[in-house]
């Protein structure tokens, strides 16, 4: 298999998925994360994440799907996220 233009095409068929997510949603994700405390995440994920410090850390959330938990966890703790 030829992969000299793999992350070319993976690049092109995210932003297809993107589009599809955004078309399918029902909120608006830019208006709810401007809220700095705003989190899609259960309560039992925010007190685990409460229990460790991330401040200061990178999250790296690989294959992440529409960066709703990535913005979560940046959102509402003291780390910066990459997806």
């Amino acid at each position: 298999m030829k992969t000299d233009n793999y992350s070319e095409k993976n690049r092109e068929a995210w932003n297809e998925a993107a589009s599809m997510h955004r078309k399918s949603r029902k909120v608006d994700y830019t208006v709810l994360f401007k809220n700095k405390n705003y989190s899609m995440l259960d309560s039992t994920l925010l007190s685990l994440l409460n229990k460790i410090s991330l401040s200061g850390k990178t999250i790296t959330q690989l294959c992440c799907n529409d960066g709703r938990e990535l913005l979560s966890i940046v959102n509402t703790t003291s780390a910066t996220g990459v997806g």
